[in-house]
């Protein structure tokens, strides 16, 4: 190495220096992922890491120490079959490194939930059905914003191992723009973990309820969910411009 700086004249060697700095610097912001659309063939994988990366992490689900269900992996593939979903797939070898699940919402879709739970046998399914029928009955965005349909956010995780390269972001990001070339005027996410929270913030996305977790107690006037700091509330944040932030988003 000495040699070959010595043959290079000085103006020549910077320029080389630069040329390498700047190619290590685009290689280390390539991504390795992709943002599609799931498959029927992705829902097994999907189902896979949403019980690794999400159940066991996700504040209502883990202050409960909930196992995921037959029921709730049928919830899973149904919203998963609406179209509306995201993944990030590995460039290399096809894996699934996080997902974002989404599906519509309509008013009557509380009313379903809560009738769902009271078929269901399994308590802690039970609770988490009519608490998730709560938080999406509680703002009221149908009426206050004057629509049938809503594009929701629902589940979003990143394998453990993938985090912090941006996932989560480009999977949020991506679904905004996804819902706005579908036409719908108003997506929303329920952040029930403070990360989530952080992220629809960084999003600049509007903060329309808070609901404290202590304020929402069983029979017995406890609180049903009493997950870790900072772990507090759920904050439902909407995007009520999705059309006019998409364009911004794509430039």
């Amino acid at each position: 190495m000495a040699s070959l700086f010595r043959k290079l004249p000085i103006p020549n060697l910077r320029n080389f220096i630069k040329r390498n700095i700047k190619t290590a610097c685009q290689k280390k912001k390539t991504k390795n992922y992709l943002i599609v659309r799931p498959t029927v063939d992705d829902y097994d994988q999907i189902l896979c890491l949403m019980r690794r990366a999400y159940y066991p992490e996700e504040p209502t689900c883990s202050s409960l120490a909930f196992k995921p269900t037959v029921v709730f992996d049928d919830i899973t593939i149904q919203s998963l079959s609406e179209g509306y979903s995201l993944i990030a797939k590995c460039k290399y070898n096809g894996d699934i490194l996080g997902a974002c699940i989404n599906e519509t919402c309509h008013c009557w879709d509380p009313d379903i939930k809560d009738s769902l739970a009271c078929k269901v046998s399994d308590v802690k399914s039970r609770q988490l059905l009519h608490f998730y029928a709560h938080i999406q009955r509680a703002p009221d965005l149908w009426r206050k914003y004057g629509v049938q349909k809503i594009f929701e956010i629902c589940y979003l995780f990143v394998r453990k191992d993938q985090r912090g390269k941006g996932i989560a972001y480009d999977l949020t990001e991506k679904s905004r723009v996804l819902a706005a070339d579908c036409g719908f005027s108003l997506v929303r996410i329920d952040a029930t973990s403070n990360n989530t929270a952080k992220l629809c913030e960084k999003m600049k996305l509007k903060l329309v309820e808070e609901i404290p977790y202590c304020t929402y107690v069983g029979a017995d006037q406890r609180p049903i969910f009493r997950p870790p700091d900072p772990h507090k509330s759920v904050k439902i944040y909407v995007d009520d411009e999705p059309q006019k932030n998409a364009l911004l988003l794509k430039k």
